[in-house]
């Protein structure tokens, strides 16, 4: 692919190189790359909670799944060009599934409420779910920690990432 062929791929992504370093007109295989095709991260928080992130970059469909696990059941995620739902599993073995609607434009119209909401405000959050910049940080970390874990071969604790970071 050519950026610089395509005005808006020059301007955003070919010209902000030299701003990021981030070389986006390579070939997947040379050397210099580093980025992982396939990737797990295990994180235990204080409460006892565990999460478990799995990447796998070329895969054959594109979509994400979640999947919550609880005294009360299982609840599964599930996004997909074909797929947008929520499955509740109740321990009884029954299940129940929510369709979930999707809107016009990038990440089932996310991307444009994510921007109303980044530079306009006023984008309603009944349910308190919208992650204030603290959150987006330690989410940082996460990928920071994991990183830093493949690097040395042991688990890595946020606390002392934390701790020193603020000497």
């Amino acid at each position: 692919m050519d950026l610089t062929s395509n005005a808006f791929m020059e301007a955003y992504y070919h010209q902000a190189e030299r701003e990021d370093g981030y070389i986006r007109d390579r070939c997947v295989f040379h050397e210099e790359i580093d980025i992982y095709d396939t990737m797990s991260v295990q994180v235990r928080y204080d409460s006892g909670a565990l999460l478990t992130y799995s990447l796998v970059a070329y895969s054959p469909y594109e979509g994400w799944r979640a999947t919550l696990n609880g005294n009360d059941g299982r609840m599964e995620l599930i996004q997909s060009k074909v797929d947008n739902r929520i499955r509740i599993y109740k321990p009884d073995g029954t299940y129940q599934d929510i369709e979930v609607p999707s809107d016009e434009g990038g990440h089932g119209g996310g991307d444009e409420r994510l921007l109303k909401a980044l530079f306009e405000g006023g984008v309603a959050d009944p349910l308190k779910q919208q992650a204030d910049s603290f959150a987006g940080a330690l989410s940082l970390l996460i990928g920071h920690a994991a990183n830093q874990s493949i690097q040395e071969g042991e688990p890595v604790h946020i606390h002392k990432l934390l701790h020193n970071s603020a000497s």
